[in-house]
């Protein structure tokens, strides 16, 4: 059987809940999203979330709460997920990109001096590659919006101080591959009453179609419950991980996981071609996948800037398998063909 890249962390009784859900009265929008929402705010330690059925709805609403007019600038990092740019391009912004630093992959000092050069931006989308922690405070200081994508760092930074707490626009997924799952939708939290009182007013007056529904909401209710203990075990793994790959010519993301990241998949930077990685993993049957496909470098057009940073990374880095369910046999495994990687 071949160990996948993600697997979510369900379990029976994350599904006898979601069953719960199936068989009373209300399977959409109601009184489990609404708890659901309240959980997730409370381990934030945040004013409150707001939750939603599609992925990209959380982007949208913070997106559209700035009111920003055609063609202001956003900067973003290459490596962001490349949806955001439809977002972006539906609203007729400019995507601007910055190059990242090769360690953590997150944009830093190169993205703060093209703020300071170009001005006139209109926010920047500050994305949390593979678990990595950019320096947000240095870009809310600047004081461009900054919009933040916590996805792959939810849990981050410990209950004193969770990453993503004192951002006023925070997004993240709640897909299959999320430090938790809803099966699907979006979260979005904001450390401003203000902010998150007329983003809700506003979320209020669309569709009630992409508010979250019961039964996506009870999986997630119970997942929440969770975090700390898939957290935990995430770290154990990566440690185990990162041993193994510090025995070759390869490396891993640093930076960020050893401070207060999330170990949110193990990134590998290779020194040798991708494509003989796939092929070796594959042999064992460990899948493996380019760690930034379908990012927005993938993707650029006439908007393309030098980022060779971001490019070398996009070029030699790859996903192996780093989830809580991951079995010791498996581990065993990964291990072992990190260790042995050509």
């Amino acid at each position: 059987m071949i160990v996948p890249v993600f697997k979510p962390s369900i379990n029976r009784k994350d599904m006898d809940s979601v069953l719960s859900c199936m068989v009373s009265d209300e399977i959409g929008p109601g009184v489990i999203t609404t708890q659901f929402s309240k959980s997730l705010a409370e381990y934030m330690k945040v004013p409150g979330a707001l939750v939603f059925r599609e992925q990209g709805k959380a982007l949208e609403l913070a997106l559209d709460s700035l009111s920003l007019e055609p063609m202001r600038k956003i900067l973003l990092s290459p490596l962001s997920p490349g949806w955001y740019l439809e977002l972006l391009h539906q609203r007729q912004l400019v995507p601007v990109y910055a190059d990242v630093d090769a360690s953590t992959a997150c944009l830093g000092a190169e993205a703060l001096a093209t703020l300071q050069k170009e001005g006139d931006f209109g926010a920047v989308l500050l994305h949390y590659p593979l678990g990595m922690i950019p320096q947000a405070e240095a870009f809310r200081e600047t004081g461009v919006p900054v919009v933040e994508d916590i996805t792959t760092v939810f849990g981050a930074g410990g209950e004193d101080k969770r990453v993503g707490t004192s951002a006023s626009y925070a997004v993240m997924s709640l897909e299959e591959d999320g430090i938790i799952t809803a099966a699907g939708g979006s979260a979005f939290f904001s450390s401003s009453r203000g902010i998150l009182g007329d983003c809700k007013k506003q979320s209020e007056k669309n569709n009630r179609s992409s508010a979250m529904t019961n039964m996506n909401a009870a999986l997630g209710m119970v997942q929440i419950r969770q975090v700390d203990d898939f957290l935990k075990k995430r770290r154990e793994i990566y440690d185990v991980f990162l041993k193994s790959i510090m025995k070759t010519k390869h490396r891993s993301l640093t930076g960020g996981v050893e401070v207060e990241g999330v170990p949110y998949s193990f990134p590998v930077v290779l020194k040798s071609g991708v494509q003989n990685t796939l092929k070796y993993a594959a042999k064992h049957n460990i899948r493996v996948v380019p760690a930034f496909e379908g990012c927005a470098l993938s993707l650029f057009q006439d908007d393309r800037r030098p980022c060779p940073q971001a490019e070398a990374l996009y070029l030699r880095s790859v996903l192996f398998p780093l989830y809580p369910r991951l079995a010791g046999q498996s581990i065993q495994l990964i291990s072992k063909v990190l260790s042995t990687l050509p």
